[in-house]
């Protein structure tokens, strides 16, 4: 079983072969006995061409250690509920990817059009899924690079297996999250690579921070590396966590800021283009995120438990232009109490709300289903809530909103 057919480009080639690649079958007897460095050092070296179908086994299996006993119910079961698609239908019309994955985070490695409909098919019934999921910008690029290697079912149980892991971070799912995760990199940075965060200060100009600089960390690691690398970094990942994007993204800075002295553009710029036209191979780039030392997990969960509580007691202000907003609701959230509009007509209208909206706590307060259609009752429910939305559904099926 190759790539997916859902999948374009040509195959590519890492441009560096180690001596000896562990197999599947190695890497799986390693794990099963309990020799997890072993493993994790045979997955490091193991630099597999992007295209290589070794990740058609390996990642489902090291998702599959995160398994848990919460079931979230069959996914064509789920698919049919929320879109009316039967099993394996490839849909006719774009589906648009949910509300928590933020616009920038539509990343899609080289999927065809109808691979972008199934990994914004499956965001959407892993946000149905897991409604405590408010924001999520990894979401969707995990998802669209293990559709390069599995089908759809089971690229779905596999990205759930990891927003369901307990032992490891791999998704932030929550605002308060991503934002924590940006300092978090940047106080990594600082102790690990000092003259590299001491370089990054020098080339800042004078309207620039250094914090605001790192609430893009995951984008250059997510958005902008070659898929290349990026199949590389997310072979670690699933082996090791959220650990493998901290190292990657100080290694990223550290051959910056060696590459870099002077700059026209913002230094988020200069870093994001250093990225999409990286020098390094994906091996050589692995083997300087992994040459720092003493970068212990035990460290990286102090230093998120302590920024996450600086977070909500305002210790430290939280950067963007959405500071003062809570994290983005999801429209699942609603009670599906009402027969007037579809879970999917209701996933498609949230992405055309305004972010104002979207960041509100929404409610369903009036249905003639329960309330009866008198227009006194309708104002007396709704008075006290703004903004409101109105959902009128003609008896032709047609559904308008207001």
């Amino acid at each position: 079983m190759g790539l997916q057919p859902w999948v374009t480009g040509g195959q590519g080639s890492s441009g560096f072969r180690p001596k000896k690649r562990r197999k599947y079958d190695e890497i799986k007897t390693l794990v099963s006995s309990g020799k997890v460095n072993e493993a994790k050092g045979a997955v490091r070296d193991g630099d597999w061409d992007w295209s290589d179908e070794v990740r058609t086994r390996l990642w489902p299996f090291l998702t599959a250690l995160h398994e848990t006993k919460h079931t979230s119910g069959d996914y064509w079961d789920l698919v049919k509920d929320i879109f009316g698609h039967n099993r394996n239908q490839i849909p006719d019309n774009k589906v648009l990817l949910p509300g928590p994955c933020p616009p920038e985070s539509a990343v899609y490695y080289k999927l065809d059009e109808s691979g972008v409909s199934l990994c914004n098919r499956i965001c959407s019934v892993l946000i149905y899924s897991y409604p405590d999921i408010t924001y999520c910008p990894w979401l969707c690029p995990i998802t669209a690079l293990f559709l390069h290697y599995m089908e759809e079912e089971k690229a779905y149980a596999s990205v759930g297996n990891l927003l369901k892991a307990t032992n490891k971070v791999f998704l932030t799912q929550a605002r308060l999250q991503a934002d924590a995760s940006g300092m978090v990199a940047l106080a990594l940075t600082k102790k690990f690579s000092k003259s590299t965060y001491s370089s990054l200060v020098r080339l800042l100009k004078e309207d620039e921070s250094v914090e605001a600089l790192f609430d893009s960390w995951s984008l250059w690691i997510f958005r902008d590396l070659p898929i290349h690398h990026m199949v590389r970094v997310m072979d670690c990942f699933l082996m090791e966590g959220v650990k493998v994007l901290y190292r990657v993204a100080i290694g990223i800075l550290y051959h910056f800021t060696k590459m870099e002295t002077f700059l026209e553009a913002s230094v988020a710029t200069a870093v994001s283009e250093h990225v999409r036209s990286l020098e390094l191979s994906p091996a050589r780039l692995m083997k300087k995120a992994f040459a720092i030392r003493n970068f212990r997990s035990a460290e990286i969960k102090s230093v998120t438990v302590k920024t996450t509580f600086d977070m909500k007691s305002n210790k430290i202000p939280r950067s963007g232009s959405s500071d003062s907003l809570p994290a983005s609701k999801g429209p699942l959230d609603i009670p599906n109490s009402s027969r007037t509009i579809t879970v999917k007509e209701l996933l498609g209208l949230w992405q055309w709300l305004p972010a104002r909206i979207t960041m509100q706590e929404p409610m369903l307060v009036y249905t003639t289903d329960e309330d009866g259609c008198s227009l006194s009752t309708f104002y007396h429910k709704v008075e006290a809530y703004e903004p409101t939305l109105l959902v009128l559904k003609a008896t032709s099926g047609e559904v308008r909103q207001n």
